[in-house]
């Protein structure tokens, strides 16, 4: 993704692809105004990303988590979820619907947080 990100944006004023994790994003103290992580979060280890956030972000600075959530109701979206558990590789123990309010909540406490859905 970083690859493709310097691709489609490389030649916009002020982008910078960072060689780094959410972990230890090695960015300055409290220099980022928003933090967007998108089909990621369930890759992060939550308490180092935690600490990690807190340190770049502004004082007043926002966090977005986003997803989009394939649907499993019709007879091929069943059997192409069924695919991907039997060959994903640690699919079943990553996969985003493993986080739910619970962990968001810990996740950005002391902080509110407010969930959105966006049907598509």
């Amino acid at each position: 993704m970083r690859e493709k990100s310097i691709e489609l944006l490389g030649n916009w004023p002020g982008f910078k692809a960072q060689n780094a994790t959410a972990e230890d994003t090695r960015l300055p103290n409290a220099g980022i105004d928003a933090i967007i992580a998108g089909q990621a979060f369930h890759w992060f280890d939550a308490k180092k990303t935690r600490a990690e956030f807190e340190r770049i972000l502004k004082p007043g600075g926002i966090i977005a988590l986003i997803w989009n959530e394939r649907r499993t109701t019709s007879a091929f979206e069943k059997e192409y979820d069924q695919l991907i558990i039997k060959h994903g590789k640690d699919y079943v123990q990553v996969d985003h619907r493993n986080i739910d309010a619970e962990h968001i909540a810990a996740f950005l406490t002391p902080q509110p947080y407010q969930l959105k859905t966006f049907y598509n």
